[in-house]
């Protein structure tokens, strides 16, 4: 085998890996508290209960103002 192949076993390895890391992990459904209350405070850029992550309100309503809209 050259090298390239050897590199792209190795990185199709190392995905199927993680993958299966985050499949065995991964939440089996949305958890009740958090998911809303987050989008929520994103939507209108409140603080939610302590410590408030800032930044991913920030990064959120961000994302939030870049995303097509139905209305335009």
């Amino acid at each position: 085998m050259n090298r390239k192949r050897i590199d792209r076993v190795t990185a199709g390895l190392v995905f199927l890996w993680a993958l299966g890391l985050y499949l065995a992990t991964v939440a089996p459904t949305v958890s009740f508290w958090d998911p809303g209350e987050r989008i929520a405070s994103v939507y209108t850029l409140q603080v939610m209960h302590p410590p408030g992550a800032p930044f991913y309100l920030l990064l959120g309503r961000l994302f939030a103002m870049l995303a097509p809209s139905p209305e335009t």
